[in-house]
């Protein structure tokens, strides 16, 4: 079945980039529909694209922006280089603009969705599965959520929800200059 929304649905694709990497596809706050894909298998992420040129037009991509610290995480650093590559290209075959894109920064969002400060990883990934399952009780889908597809919806409520603040700093900068 072909899905096609109007103009004043656009939908936004939003992307928690990882291993397995969780990706939800919103229209307004609504869920449409979620997953994952392998964080670095080039068709599984074309074939994700195909998906969403279901949903046009597509607004927006939000992607979780993730920066490992410290001299020791040069792997981890390597490994997100590659995956942040393979999600770059995804969004230039898109034919969004660059300022379609927002990066929100992990505690950011896990700071105001779930309320949470510092955590382990463990901790967290279930806190999301939860707090997802709650936030949607009617989508019968999310019963076997991984916490990967969790993290993308999550996010997801947090751009649908709160306001983009680099957006409205720009704007402000431009009335007082």
């Amino acid at each position: 079945m072909m899905l096609s929304l109007s103009k004043a649905d656009p939908a936004t694709l939003v992307i928690d980039p990882g291993k397995k990497a969780g990706w939800a596809i919103f229209r307004g706050r609504d869920l449409i529909e979620s997953g994952f894909v392998r964080g670095d298998n080039p068709e599984e992420a074309a074939a994700l694209l195909l998906r969403v040129r279901l949903y046009q037009p597509c607004r927006s991509i939000v992607i979780e922006d993730q920066l490992p610290m410290g001299p020791r995480n040069w792997k981890a650093t390597r490994t997100l280089i590659r995956r942040g590559a393979l999600w770059w290209a995804l969004w230039r075959a898109s034919g969004l603009p660059e300022s379609s894109i927002r990066w929100v920064n992990p505690s950011t969002w896990q700071s105001k969705i779930l309320q949470v400060g510092r955590a382990d990883s463990k901790t967290r990934a279930k806190m999301c599965v939860e707090y997802v399952k709650r936030y949607f009780p009617d989508k019968t889908d999310l019963v076997e959520v991984t916490s990967d597809q969790a993290a993308a919806i999550a996010i997801g409520i947090y751009a649908t929800t709160v306001p983009d603040e680099s957006k409205i700093r720009t704007k402000n900068r431009a009335k007082s200059a």
